[in-house]
């Protein structure tokens, strides 16, 4: 089995794949978001790995970008706690610290305590924790935000750890594939995504099904709908499996009522997915 993640290595999402997939399989770092898509429907790979949201900073759009035209389905998702380490080269000392580099979202989870611990600093985005980590091995005076993979790759001094302002600091990943896996395990979650003429109750035509229904829906993003200005498409996540009546029922009435209707995918919640690599593990040891 071969995952493509959005790399390099030690990112982030590396440790991602390596939670999810263990180490069993050949992981690809690629260098963008649009690039793990490519590869994945290329067949180069079988899954992508990505992040779609943290608890802290919201979205990533660049993700939900490339899922509304692509044809890659969600197969999984991962959940995995975010632990932000601050990193130097062994001979610096903290009071040399003048620059600091990271991902703009890994900086923007540790701003308010950089400002306290280091307000001197300034801060310089990287496209990875990686790269920053080697943006300040050739250059004095600088520090990285990084994760403890990137410690297990050079040899760098730890400044602190934990530096991200929220302690339940979460970024949920998905894992991509080309069709859907997985039938109902009654704790699932289904993505949509929702186009309607834009006109004053599109929404609320929208949204009523799912209330009628009494099915809880878990998160709605809205991005620009490229080539008509000033309108939007809808990301949806809701509670439960397409396998399920009441999900048909609303899909059909979304459709009749004109709604624009793509599925991104229906698959386990982040907990279903640990219970259920944890058995097929056990499997692969007997």
């Amino acid at each position: 089995m071969k995952v493509a993640y959005l790399g390099p290595k030690g990112t982030y999402t590396y440790g991602a794949c390596l939670k999810h997939f263990g180490e069993s399989v050949t992981l690809g770092a690629v260098n963008s978001i649009p690039e793990v898509f490519e590869e994945v429907e290329a067949g180069v790979f079988d899954y992508g790995v990505l992040p779609i949201e943290n608890s802290s900073e919201g979205a990533v759009t660049h993700t939900f970008d490339c899922l509304r035209s692509s044809p890659l389905i969600i197969c999984h998702e991962i959940e995995m706690k975010i632990e932000h380490l601050l990193v130097c080269s062994p001979k610096e000392k903290p009071e040399q610290i003048k620059r600091v580099y990271s991902h703009p979202q890994a900086l923007a989870q540790c701003r308010q305590w950089l400002r306290q611990n280091y307000p001197q600093v300034t801060l310089h985005t990287c496209a990875s924790t990686v790269l920053a980590v080697e943006q300040i091995l050739s250059q004095p005076g600088g520090a990285a935000i990084a994760s403890s993979h990137a410690i297990e790759q050079y040899d760098l001094g730890v400044l602190d750890r934990a530096i991200n302002d929220q302690s339940s600091n979460t970024t949920r990943f998905l894992v991509l594939g080309r069709k859907i896996e997985t039938s109902s395990t009654g704790n699932d979650k289904t993505s949509l995504m929702l186009a309607q003429e834009n006109k004053p109750g599109s929404l609320v035509k929208i949204l009523l099904p799912f209330a009628d229904e009494n099915i809880n829906l878990t998160r709605i993003e809205s991005r620009p709908d490229p080539g008509k200005i000033w309108h939007y498409v809808f990301f949806v996540e809701m509670d439960g499996h397409l396998q399920e009546d009441k999900i048909k029922k609303v899909l059909a009435t979304l459709k009749k009522q004109g709604v624009s209707v793509k599925v991104l995918g229906s698959y386990p919640k982040a907990a279903t997915n640990k219970m259920k690599r944890s058995a097929k593990e056990t499997v692969q040891k007997i």
